[in-house]
């Protein structure tokens, strides 16, 4: 299977017309069945397709760092992540004046506390949680 890559540009959107004028932003979508994510694959309306789901993902990953309360109280941050590097974030929008939020993990990985949740909240022991991954339950 190739590898897919989420990262794309308003550029080069088929699906979706991205529109930012001031504080407002218009995401308007128009599937255009000429370009679906693998070749050969008929795109429908009421289809699924990969390729209109990557552009959606860029589009809100873009606008939520437009939000007018976003970029006036400073929210935007970046935290190191193992995998992906550098990692835009919305912070906290709290301020208190004597206990200022920390930010100390980057968002977890696909199943990275799985173990320590089955464990830690579950009970479960190791052979336990073993038996559920050897039949795909985790």
């Amino acid at each position: 299977m190739d590898p897919t890559t989420f990262e794309t540009h308003p550029s080069r959107y088929h699906h979706w017309k991205l529109v930012v004028a001031g504080d407002v932003a218009t995401l308007t979508m128009a599937v255009d069945g000429d370009h679906p994510h693998k070749p050969g694959y008929e795109l429908k309306l009421n289809s699924y397709d990969l390729s209109v789901d990557i552009e959606l993902f860029d589009a809100v990953q873009r606008l939520r760092f437009e939000q007018p309360q976003v970029r006036a109280r400073g929210m935007q941050i970046s935290l190191d992540h193992p995998a992906a590097g550098p990692v835009p974030l919305v912070g906290s929008p709290l301020r208190f004046s004597d206990t200022p939020v920390e930010y100390r993990l980057p968002p977890p990985q696909l199943g990275e506390h799985t173990d320590a949740v089955l464990a830690g909240l579950l009970g479960k022991t190791t052979a336990e949680i073993a038996a559920l991954r050897a039949v795909g339950v985790v």
